[in-house]
């Protein structure tokens, strides 16, 4: 997903994103989904309003914000800075089948 600079140009791409994912799902026609990945978005920031809006117009289930809290996905190069940017979106019936989930940030 397109990164916040904070103009409209990265808003505008963002939300073009999203209406792709959104037109994928719709093509795929599938009654399980699940998306794991970079949403470039951390709870409170520029996009997270959208990214929310997004999983509850698609009747999906943030099962990584059910199940984390106070993580991170994403350090600075210099360490000094760390966001929680990379999501799980899953339909109730996948979200009922994932009773754990953790965040491992000692591998590369």
């Amino acid at each position: 997903m397109p990164t916040n600079y904070g103009d409209d140009s990265s808003y505008d791409a963002y939300m073009d994103c999203l209406g792709k994912l959104h037109a994928t799902m719709i093509d795929s026609e599938t009654l399980h989904t699940f998306i794991a990945g970079d949403f470039n978005c951390s709870p409170g920031s520029r996009f997270f309003h959208e990214f929310v809006s997004f999983s509850d117009d698609k009747n999906m289930i943030m099962s990584d914000i059910n199940l984390l809290s106070g993580v991170y996905t994403y350090i600075s190069d210099d360490s000094l800075r760390v966001s929680w940017v990379d999501h799980v979106l899953a339909t109730s019936s996948v979200d009922e089948l994932i009773d754990n989930m953790c965040i491992l940030n000692d591998v590369i």
